[in-house]
């Protein structure tokens, strides 16, 4: 389960500055591909965030040890940041 939790995160982080260079070289090239792909990073950033964040009470809950609580926080905060993002943008 640890395994499953961190791939996830490291996976979410990945899609996430993806979708962000993707989302920044969108402003600068003339075909909307780089638009769609920043969009589809970003769609598998918020898919893949809400399966770490499922995961976490079961690796916290089932590990003998629990993870050190600085990587628990920074790795909830990767997964936490594109839900607010997507709320944020839904809002406005």
């Amino acid at each position: 389960m640890t395994i499953a939790w961190v791939l996830t995160a490291m996976t979410t982080l990945l899609c996430e500055l993806g979708a962000l260079g993707a989302w920044l070289y969108s402003f600068t090239a003339t075909s909307t591909v780089a638009g769609l792909l920043a969009g589809l990073l970003f769609f598998a950033a918020v898919i893949i965030g809400c399966i770490g964040l499922a995961i976490l009470p079961l690796v916290l809950k089932f590990r003998k040890e629990r993870p050190p609580r600085s990587i628990t926080m920074v790795f909830v905060a990767i997964e936490i940041v594109p839900l607010l993002v997507a709320v944020y943008a839904s809002l406005t």
